[in-house]
């Protein structure tokens, strides 16, 4: 593992324990019914228990740990390699899953900072930015690894 790698997967631990914090922090102050989904214009259309807010973080744990196992043994990664590429596609494979591990670590926090914060009465203002953050922040490390793995001869 290289020195970017470490990093990553520090920030990956340090998300995980932002979104732990988090719950602990206010979920003694919240009321026992929160908003839990959202319109795309940021309106509150679902409502469930305060302690919803646990399963984001369970949720979250286990993509951190299905992608830290798909990183050490990422021959279970399902594509399909010649013997010649065989090495330099799954550190490539590797250095992806790594690369998109905290971005979907964080994408994952602020869902949750974003329910508790509209269940303290908060401002929830970035709710229409959410789903093309989403979209663009996981597609396009996703892209770049794909096209740079089709370059792999």
């Amino acid at each position: 593992m290289n020195r970017t790698d470490k990093i990553l997967e520090l920030i990956s631990v340090v998300l995980l324990i932002g979104s732990v914090l988090n719950v602990l922090s206010v979920i003694g102050q919240l009321p026992d019914t929160i908003p839990c989904h959202f319109t795309i214009d940021g309106t509150a259309d679902g409502y469930g228990n305060k302690h919803l807010l646990w399963i984001i973080v369970v949720i979250s744990f286990a993509l951190y740990l299905g992608f830290s196992g798909l990183t050490r043994y990422p021959q279970f990664y399902s594509t399909t390699i010649t013997k010649t590429d065989k090495e330099s596609q799954l550190k490539l494979t590797q250095k992806m899953i790594r690369t998109i591990k905290p971005i979907i670590l964080f994408v994952f926090l602020v869902i949750n900072v974003m329910m508790t914060q509209s269940a303290q009465l908060k401002s929830t203002g970035f709710i229409p930015y959410l789903v093309p953050f989403i979209l663009v922040s996981v597609f396009t490390p996703t892209i770049y690894f794909v096209i740079k793995m089709g370059k792999i001869k």
